[in-house]
């Protein structure tokens, strides 16, 4: 029994040439898929946008002229009240542009890669300066007078030169006297 040749040398070329097309189309359309907005990226997207004098609402409606949504209540954060300065920005990010438009609220601009949403800014607590005040030998000083400049703090460092101050956030510049 013969069986005779059905597919010829011409139709698997065309079935590989067909084939290769395909899985071609696939990866790019896989390519795709993974390129969608990462976490994070709306704040870092630079834009130019100019502000009228005017009140945050104001100033969100123009930014979605820009395609930035944001999502916020007014209402709850008396935000019709708040007058924003005219300003021009020119490539700014719009993490800068949230930060100069909430500058004077107790809010701060979260991304969700597809919206803005304005959430209150975490209270930030009292922390400590801490450390140990040797001389040029590396020996402790015992008893060195240590101040936070601009502030009524002060402190005297104990027998192994360590010392701890409670401080508001903030930058300091602290003065270490030793006689």
């Amino acid at each position: 029994m013969k069986f005779k040749q059905y597919v010829t040398q011409n139709d698997i070329k065309f079935m590989i040439r067909t084939s290769l097309v395909g899985l071609f189309l696939s990866i790019v359309s896989a390519e795709m898929l993974l390129a969608s907005g990462a976490y994070g990226q709306l704040l870092n997207k630079k834009i130019t946008v100019s502000f009228s004098e005017s009140n945050i609402p104001a100033a969100f409606e123009r930014l979605e002229s820009e395609n930035i949504h944001i999502a916020f209540d007014a209402a709850k954060y008396n935000l019709a009240k708040k007058k924003v300065n005219a300003k021009i920005f020119k490539s700014s990010s719009v993490r800068d542009v949230m930060r100069y438009l909430l500058r004077e609220t107790d809010l701060m601009a979260q991304d969700n890669s597809v919206y803005i949403t304005l959430v209150e800014k975490p209270v930030q607590q009292n922390g400590y300066i801490s450390g140990k005040v040797i001389d040029d030998r590396g020996q402790p000083l015992a008893n060195a007078s240590i101040k936070l400049i601009g502030t009524n703090k002060s402190t005297q460092s104990g027998i192994d030169g360590s010392y701890l101050l409670n401080a508001e956030p903030g930058t300091y510049i602290l003065e270490v006297s030793y006689l």
